[in-house]
C-alpha cells in the first residue's frame, strides 16, 4: 500500500515523515513523466524532431523573401530606366509600320536598306 492510498484510507492517522517523503517520491516520478510527454510532443513539431532543421527552414525562407525583394527593387529599376526608352522603341516602329503603310497604300516606292 502507497503512503497516498494509506492517506486515503484513513484521514486520522498521522503522516509520518517517512509516508511524506513516499509522497514526494511519487509525486516527483509524476512530475518528470508529464514534463518528458510534454517535452516529447513539443519536439514533435520539428522535422524529425531536429529544432535546427526547423530554424534552417525559416532562414532558408526569409533568405528567398529577401532574395525575391531585391529581384524585384532591381527589376523595379532597370524597368524604369529602359521603360521610357522601351516606349519610344515601340512608338518607333509602330510610326515606321505606319508610314510604310500609307506609301504602299498610295504607291510610293519607299527605298529599303535591304534591297529593291
Amino acid at each position: 500500500m502507497t503512503a497516498e492510498e494509506r492517506r486515503l484510507s484513513s484521514d486520522n492517522a498521522p503522516l509520518t515523515r517517512g509516508d511524506f517523503k513516499i509522497l514526494m517520491v511519487e509525486h516527483e516520478a509524476k512530475e518528470e513523466k508529464s514534463q518528458l510527454d510534454q517535452l516529447k510532443t513539443f519536439m514533435s513539431a520539428f522535422p524529425g524532431g531536429d529544432p535546427l532543421k526547423h530554424c534552417e527552414f525559416h532562414q532558408a525562407k526569409i533568405d528567398a523573401a529577401q532574395a525575391e525583394k531585391r529581384f524585384w527593387e532591381i527589376a523595379q529599376g532597370k524597368a524604369l530606366e529602359k521603360g521610357i526608352e522601351g516606349i519610344f522603341g515601340v512608338l518607333k516602329i509602330v510610326f515606321l509600320l505606319a508610314v510604310t503603310t500609307v506609301a504602299f497604300k498610295f504607291g510610293l516606292k519607299i527605298p529599303l536598306f535591304f534591297g529593291d
